[in-house]
């Protein structure tokens, strides 16, 4: 699937937002995503990249009130296996991601719980 200016997925996210539409975009270069797909989803999560354009810094920085641009960009640029930059309701955060191992623990402690 295209991801970029003038793809399906820019009239879908623009109309699909008027009627409650979620959706999950994947790419592991950022820079395939337009404006729009920037500008239409609420929340975004962003591992290590590679910005030297400083592109992706600043779709970041528009959605997010919390860092500066060249804070976000050096977070974006360093970030370590495992965590992310996080953005939801226009804040932004460095978060952990679990991974599947620590998850599926999880879930069998949980299951566990309600027996």
């Amino acid at each position: 699937m295209t991801f970029g200016t003038g793809a399906p997925t820019d009239r879908l996210l623009r109309e699909g937002r008027k009627f409650g539409l979620a959706a999950i975009l994947a790419s592991q270069q950022p820079e395939d995503f337009s404006n729009i797909a920037f500008s239409n989803t609420a929340t975004k999560l962003i591992f290590q990249v590679s910005d030297q354009n400083s592109r992706i810094s600043r779709q970041l920085y528009r959605k997010s009130g919390t860092h500066s641009l060249q804070h976000i960009s050096d977070i974006i640029t360093k970030l370590k296996r495992g965590y992310s930059y996080a953005i939801t309701q226009n804040t932004g955060a460095v978060v952990r991601i679990a991974s599947f191992a620590e998850r599926k623990e999880r879930w069998h402690k949980d299951q566990e719980g309600k027996t």
